[in-house]
């Protein structure tokens, strides 16, 4: 029986996915993902992203509430075919993502990078390098689009977790090892440029007894403050 209560992902892709899929099904895993989750596949092999909006307009016909998050992982089987060049693949994706969050006001996109490959679909010279190039742009474009948007691409909400042994502990003790988050190198350059633009708008109106995270302040700031104004009052 469904439990309406958990998230609801829907998973969307072609050959690669559905690899995925079957994987993961040997194990009873393409039903939750090992997790508190709801998960619909939509995948096929050969699907190109010109089969993307007809899928989801059928979709959109068939039920009534939208999946908490959609997962697209498309694009690559569309590159060097025909009709498709890399401008106007790029402006009909444009076009697709702004329809999709029309249709599904409530989910969270997550658009997957289209992944190198050693023979593309619609190659013809001997070497791929062409195509490749338009790979780079086409998901360089999208990451700049979906920014605008407000959508964080996929990979920068994954993180690798390293344990680090604490000094003088037991290296057989799993309690004895800290963990430690790696982020996406290209996600905390991104919230430095970010903090960078909107600094100057935000700290006037900060109220002056806020000292977390700001520069050249710190909770001893505060706690010196609130010693001097009780010290101050008493005598």
């Amino acid at each position: 029986m469904t439990d309406c209560s958990l998230p609801r992902v829907w998973i969307i892709g072609s050959s690669l996915i559905a690899r995925l899929q079957a994987h993961l099904g040997a194990f009873g895993l393409d039903q939750n993902l090992g997790l508190d989750w709801q998960i619909t596949w939509a995948c096929r092999g050969g699907r190109r992203w010109e089969h993307l909006m007809p899928l989801l307009r059928s979709k959109r016909a068939d039920i009534h509430d939208d999946p908490d998050v959609m997962v697209i992982h498309l694009g690559g089987n569309s590159i060097g075919t025909y009709g498709n060049t890399r401008i106007s693949l790029m402006r009909r994706m444009k076009t697709d993502i702004r329809e999709i969050d029309l249709l599904f006001p409530k989910t969270k996109l997550m658009f997957s990078d289209i992944l190198p490959r050693s023979n593309w679909r619609g190659q013809t010279a001997t070497t791929g390098y062409g195509l490749e190039r338009t790979r780079r742009r086409l998901n360089g474009a999208m990451f700049g689009f979906l920014s605008d948007m407000g959508i964080i691409p996929k990979a920068w909400r994954e993180s690798k977790v390293i344990a680090i042994l604490k000094p003088g502990k037991p290296a057989y003790d799993p309690a004895s090892y800290r963990p430690i988050s790696l982020l996406c190198t290209s996600y905390k350059l991104f919230e430095r440029l970010l903090l960078a633009r909107i600094s100057p708008l935000v700290e006037p109106v900060l109220p002056r007894e806020q000292a977390g995270f700001r520069p050249g302040r710190s909770c001893t700031d505060q706690v010196i403050a609130l010693t001097t104004n009780i010290a101050s009052n008493v005598l």
